[in-house]
């Protein structure tokens, strides 16, 4: 592989295992002779057209400080027109997995850019510590002709796992192209690289300070990723101040001996819990409503339902909901606590069975509790969430789909591709009540329940989901400091480009590309759409969490089990979490991520202490179905993969971090 000018200074990817320090001097820049000029990198902010200057920039935030959508492509289409209006409102950043795009002024040989790409000639950096970082691996896609939505010479790129959060990032596109050519910058860009304006200063006195000065550059972006997590850590912090009428509390509790099994006894219970989705009269909120807003001091706040169909005398302003919870049969003394999340579709109720969560937990001598999840519960009248009993019309821009709410109607409420907005509230709300209900479960309960509850051992709690229910779980886990283990089933990150591989999305993607008057091809994670949903998105997307496992206090382990050939939570979206999370997986691997390699985390026999100093094991776990079976459910079904979440939450409460093998 040639090396270009960035990987002369010691930052690209593939010539050095790690970046230089940051007080390092760099080597010295010797101009090259640069070949003819291929093309330019159109950056004319004075000009026509969302593609006049690369995006996403600093340069590009409304005076509040949201990005500018303005011309944004699609924003006019009539299948999307209401999806921009809300994206313009609600998006608060440029997110952490965005979608990069520039433009040439002429088209240029696809093999020139890929190799451009490849070789580090067009990269992207973190430029807020004292020079560049290492560069940032990224996908591409360039468009040498024009598509529905896109111009001609266009360029998309993104990151391959979330950016950090918080931080300055720029993207360079260097003048040399080797034995190809060169690339020129725009007049605009030209004179800002002889006289930099306050706002390129400190990015171009970073470059130089990496190798990389001025007159070597072609291209130039730079922005400061979203903190994403915040959305979801303001609302943790918020339990601890809120309103007394809205202060979660346990109303009764009662033996459901029906529903017991051998290694388990049941008990079922309600419980009064803060709302945070705006107008829960207007669920499944297909059209409006479901949202959280931020209050007066700017957390999110608290909304009341005294005054909807989901009021109850008992809990006034807060909503009212049930718990299913279950204690190993032979449980005498304090026990730790699992909170468990069901999947699409499912209830508390799913916790239960030789084959659920309560089985396991129950064998591990772990006390298990569920709720029901956004948009769910329908089986009980009082206590069903609000949504999960109204049929809905589905709206393509002014096309009706009728769904009867329940399996994929249900599954099209709660991850609403045309409200992503409300998708993601509806996943934040579903981690803040796992909050609620672990914490009210491991204070001392009140007197007057009706029934004296087993008696949970603290501190803290675990997490536990299946597929949605794993989603909230992943994220709250890496935020919340009361929770001190994980365990996730078909759990996956990078929403919509995991999205676009789901067998079932087949026929849906198909509705939407010909509603947008898409090419076929066309409709992949870099589309304009799908990436303006992903901004929207990243605040409730696993993989944005992935990183904060390493840093969380206390040290939390964390085990993901997966099935291969799973169709829901495909391989992409379980390997993007993995990667982000940094699990190292097990022993056989039938179906191994391409990321978990790319990042040389080679399966093992055992992993533990590989997280945290050695405080935590994070370990990814695959097993194949039983023939016929579908993948995703091998948490439910295989009976060595169950042995080993046994062993996993048996050893989350003693001293020393879990050592997981895949027992077979």
């Amino acid at each position: 592989m040639r090396c270009s000018l960035l990987l002369v200074a010691g930052l690209a990817v593939g010539c050095t295992s790690a970046p230089p320090p940051s007080t390092a001097p760099a080597t010295p820049y010797v101009a090259p002779a640069l070949g003819p000029s291929l093309a330019t990198v159109i950056d004319d902010p004075g000009g026509e057209g969302f593609f006049r200057a690369p995006w996403p920039s600093e340069l590009r935030r409304l005076p509040d400080g949201r990005p500018d959508l303005t011309g944004f492509p699609g924003h006019d289409h009539f299948a999307v027109a209401p999806f921009f209006a809300e994206a313009q409102r609600e998006i608060e950043g440029f997110g952490v997995s965005p979608t990069i795009y520039l433009r040439f002024d002429r088209s240029v040989a696809s093999t020139i850019v890929d190799e451009a790409v490849s070789e580090g000639r067009i990269a992207l950096f973190a430029v807020d510590d004292a020079s560049a970082s290492s560069p940032v691996a990224l996908r591409h896609r360039y468009y040498p002709e024009a598509t529905t939505f896109l111009p001609g010479g266009t360029l998309a790129l993104r990151p391959v796992l979330p950016l950090e959060e918080d931080r300055l990032h720029a993207l360079v596109v260097l003048r040399d192209q080797g034995a190809r050519g060169s690339l020129s910058p725009s007049p605009h860009l030209a004179a800002i690289l002889a006289a930099p304006t306050p706002a390129h200063a400190p990015v171009l006195a970073k470059l130089r300070a990496a190798g990389v000065p001025p007159e070597a550059i072609a291209g130039l972006t730079f922005f400061r990723s979203e903190r994403a997590t915040g959305r979801l850590r303001s609302l943790v912090d918020g339990l601890a101040q809120l309103p007394a009428a809205y202060r979660p509390r346990l109303l009764r509790a009662f033996r459901r001996p029906d529903l017991d099994e051998a290694a388990y006894r049941v008990f079922e219970g309600r419980f009064c819990a803060p709302s945070y989705q705006e107008h829960p009269e207007a669920s499944p909120f297909i059209q409006s409503g479901g949202l959280i807003r931020p209050g007066d001091d700017g957390r999110p706040a608290p909304q009341s339902v005294a005054q909807t169909a989901y009021a109850s005398r008992a809990c006034g302003d807060r909503m009212q909901a049930r718990f299913i919870l279950t204690a190993p049969r032979d449980a005498t003394s304090p026990r730790p606590l699992l909170v468990y999340g069901h999947g699409t579709t499912g209830s508390a109720l799913s916790l239960l069975g030789p084959d659920g969560f309560a089985a396991l937990a129950a064998e591990a001598g772990v006390i298990a509790v569920s709720t029901d999840q956004p948009l769910h519960g329908s089986d009980d009248p009082d206590t069903a969430r609000p949504g999960s009993r109204e049929g809905f019309v589905f709206r393509l821009g002014p096309i009706p789909i009728p769904i009867p709410h329940e399996g994929k109607g249900a599954e099209l409420a709660f991850y609403n591709v045309l409200r992503p907005t409300v998708m993601r509230d509806n996943l934040a709300q579903a981690a803040i009540d796992t909050a609620v209900l672990g914490r009210l479960l491991t204070t001392p309960p009140p007197g007057g329940l009706g029934v004296q509850l087993p008696s949970v051992a603290g501190p803290g709690f675990f997490v536990a989901g299946h597929s949605q229910g794993s989603q909230s779980a992943v994220a709250l886990g890496a935020v919340d400091p009361e929770v001190r283990g994980v365990l996730l089933s078909a759990c996956g990150g990078d929403f919509t480009a995991s999205m676009l591989e789901r067998p079932d999305a087949a026929v849906p993607l198909a509705i939407i590309r010909r509603a947008l008057g898409a090419e076929d091809g066309e409709l992949d994670g870099l589309h304009p759409i799908l990436s303006l949903m992903q901004m929207i998105l990243d605040p409730a997307d696993p993989a944005t969490f992935g990183r904060l496992y390493r840093e969380a206090r206390p040290a939390r382990s964390l085990l993901m089990v997966q099935g291969s050939h799973d169709s829901m939570t495909v391989a992409h979206a379980a390997g993007s979490l993995a990667a982000a999370i940094g699990a190292e997986p097990l022993q056989p691997i039938p179906e191994p991520p391409a990321l978990l390699a790319q990042l040389g985390l080679a399966p093992r026999a055992v992993v533990q202490g590989n997280a945290a100093g050695g405080a935590a094991t994070f370990a990814f776990a695959q097993v194949a179905p039983l023939p016929g079976d579908e993948g995703h459910f091998v948490a439910f079904r295989d009976a060595g993969l169950r042995r080993t979440m046994v062993r996993y939450l048996a050893a989350l409460a003693g001293p020393e971090p879990p050592a997981i093998r895949l027992e077979r």
